[in-house]
C-alpha cells in the first residue's frame, strides 16, 4: 500500500516556457519529477518554439512575475531552486531580490542566453546583469556558447577544463560546463565540473 505520508523534496523552477517541450519549464518539470521530487514553477516568459528554433518570445509582466514568486516562496519550502531564462535586467533583479527575501538556498542557475538552434534569447544589458547575479548562486551550468559569452573567449575540447576553472574563479561560483556543443567526431560527450569551494575539477563523460 502506498505510503500517504510520504514527503517529497521540492524544487522550484524559475524559467521560460518552451512550447516545444524540449527545454525551459517543461524540461525542468520532467527532470525534477524523474528524480522523485516535487516541481513548482515560476514562468518568466513564454516562447513560440519547436525543434527547429524560436520564432517569438513574450515576456511575462513584472508585476505578475512578482506575484508568482511571492505565492510559491511564501507557501512551500524548497530544498533547491533551478533558474533558467531571465531575459531582462528587470527580471533578473526581481528574482534576485525575492530569493534573498525568502532566504532561498542551493540555487542552480543555467545562464540561458543562446538556444540550441543558435538563437540569442536575452538582451545585451541582461547579459551584464546576469554576470552580476552569478556570484550569488551555488552553481552555474553554461553550455559552450553561453560560457564563451561570459568570458569572451573561444572554448574547445582541449581547453574546457581551464575555461571552467577560469569562469569559476572570475565569478566566484561552481561551474558545470556542458560539452554538448563541442565540435568533434567523438561519440563520447564530455562535461567539466569545477567545484569553487575546493578548487577541484571532475571530468564527466557519457555516450553522446
Amino acid at each position: 500500500m502506498e505510503d500517504l505520508n510520504r514527503t517529497y523534496n521540492s524544487v522550484l523552477s524559475i524559467a521560460g516556457s518552451d512550447s516545444g517541450g524540449c527545454a525551459g519549464i517543461q524540461a525542468d518539470i520532467k527532470s525534477i519529477s524523474a528524480c522523485g521530487a516535487f516541481a513548482a514553477t515560476v514562468i518568466t516568459a513564454t516562447t513560440a518554439q519547436n525543434t527547429q528554433g524560436v520564432t517569438d518570445i513574450h515576456a511575462i509582466p513584472i508585476a505578475h512575475l512578482e506575484k508568482q514568486l511571492d505565492a510559491v516562496l511564501s507557501d512551500i519550502y524548497f530544498g533547491a531552486v533551478k533558474i533558467g531564462m531571465l531575459h531582462s535586467c528587470e527580471v533578473i533583479n526581481m528574482v534576485e531580490a525575492k530569493l534573498t527575501e525568502y532566504k532561498a538556498t542551493n540555487i542552480v542557475l543555467d545562464p540561458v542566453m543562446v538556444s540550441t538552434s543558435g538563437h540569442k534569447l536575452i538582451t545585451d544589458d541582461a547579459i551584464e546583469c546576469l554576470k552580476d547575479f552569478l556570484p550569488k548562486v551555488s552553481l552555474i551550468t553554461p553550455n559552450i556558447p553561453e560560457a564563451e559569452l561570459l568570458i569572451n573567449e573561444k572554448i574547445n575540447v582541449d581547453n574546457m577544463k581551464a575555461m571552467a576553472q577560469k569562469i569559476g574563479e572570475q565569478f566566484q561560483v561552481s561551474v558545470l560546463l556542458k560539452g554538448g556543443h563541442v565540435d568533434n567526431d567523438s561519440f563520447i560527450m564530455t562535461d567539466v565540473f569545477y567545484v569553487h569551494e575546493t578548487k577541484t575539477v571532475k571530468i564527466i563523460t557519457n555516450p553522446r
